[in-house]
């Protein structure tokens, strides 16, 4: 009879416990039916995605196989790095890589995150990264090397010399392949320290509304440019969907006027409202996978530095990472396109940032 009672006891959290592991089970196959479905769609993407998405892939291709343009551009330097690695002819392989890549750094995100890492939020999250990076990086871009380079940094856990190893290769990608990364290098040191200083958000966002004027000082002071810059003439440039190419709102050549843009234009890569107005189905969904991940990221942006809590060296790492790739976006970056190419590589650290933040932690 004693025992009896004791397996009825027993019984609500035996099966309490089976339907945890069956939660967990279902969201690992979600995850793996994401990843299967990004191969996919990185398998066959140069068949519907629009000509103007295509066209690193095809540059790089053509350097590839005539040497076009010599080897002395980034487009050339890219163009070496996919031949030494034995993936100049193989644009499969280049799919299959890439998705890997990208498995891997959210798999190891998910990890750091703890246990919002086994929610389901985290698991949507992570499903949505894999599908939009099968989508956008299966094939030859410059992009495919920023996977690793974050798989790295999440892998890592920020001592110093582990930082120094990474800030090392970013100058090394910053060389070859794409320039404004030593920026993104200086600017997430910049975030380091504040971030570890910074007790409250107001705090938190004042200094990042500094940060930015101070970048708009210095372009003007000692490159003799407006912020945005880069940013026009790589609209002049390119040719992309005239909908969704990111304008200054402010029409001025005044410092003043020139931060305000900048600000107003880090709001609108936030809550990408331009890209949800432009009509077709990939931009509204876009916008609202940019909207959603970024409004969680800034609410664990809030509890953080708000709710009294120890500091969180992942954390701060996390988002000093994401802040200074997003500010130097908002100078750099053309249209709402080429902004969610680039940063669907680095959106396992919102992962991170959400899942350190919820997770319980002693009280300063």
């Amino acid at each position: 009879m004693t025992v009896d009672r004791a397996r009825l006891r027993q019984a609500p959290a035996a099966r309490m416990h089976d339907r945890a592991r069956s939660s967990i089970l279902l969201k690992q196959l979600v995850i793996f039916y994401a990843a299967i479905a990004a191969l996919l769609l990185a398998l066959f993407s140069r068949d519907y995605l629009p000509a103007q998405m295509l066209w690193d892939d095809g540059t790089l291709q053509e350097i590839i196989h005539t040497g076009r343009a010599g080897f002395g551009t980034k487009y050339g330097a890219t163009a070496i790095l996919y031949v030494w690695l034995g993936l100049g002819n193989s644009p499969v392989l280049v799919s299959i890589v890439a998705v890997g890549m990208l498995l891997v750094s959210v798999l190891l995100a998910l990890k750091v995150a703890g246990p919002f890492g086994r929610t389901w939020p985290a698991t949507a999250l992570a499903s949505g990264t894999l599908v939009l990076g099968g989508i956008y990086l299966g094939m030859y871009t410059k992009e495919f090397f920023v996977v690793p380079l974050v798989a790295l940094f999440i892998a890592s856990r920020g001592r110093w010399w582990q930082e120094a190893i990474w800030i090392g290769a970013c100058l090394l990608y910053a060389a070859h392949v794409r320039e404004y990364w030593f920026l993104v290098a200086a600017l997430y040191v910049a975030f380091r320290i504040g971030t570890s200083r910074v007790r409250s958000f107001g705090w938190f966002v004042a200094g990042w509304v500094v940060l930015l004027g101070m970048v708009v000082v210095a372009m003007n002071v000692f490159l003799g440019q407006a912020a945005t810059y880069f940013r026009f003439s790589t609209n002049d440039k390119l040719w992309t969907d005239r909908e969704t190419i990111l304008q200054d709102p402010i029409v001025s050549s005044l410092i003043p006027a020139q931060w305000l843009n900048l600000i107003l234009v880090v709001l609108l890569l936030l809550f990408p409202v331009i890209l949800l107005l432009a009509g077709s189905a990939l931009h509204v969904v876009s916008a609202l996978a940019i909207a959603t991940m970024w409004t969680f990221v800034l609410r664990s942006v809030h509890t953080y530095f708000n709710g009294r809590v120890a500091r969180e060296i992942q954390f701060e790492r996390a988002l000093s990472l994401l802040l200074a790739f997003l500010t130097v976006q908002s100078l750099f970056e053309p249209d709402y396109g080429s902004y969610l190419r680039h940063l669907i590589p680095l959106m396992p650290l919102a992962i991170i940032v959400i899942g350190v933040a919820a997770r319980p932690r002693q009280t300063k």
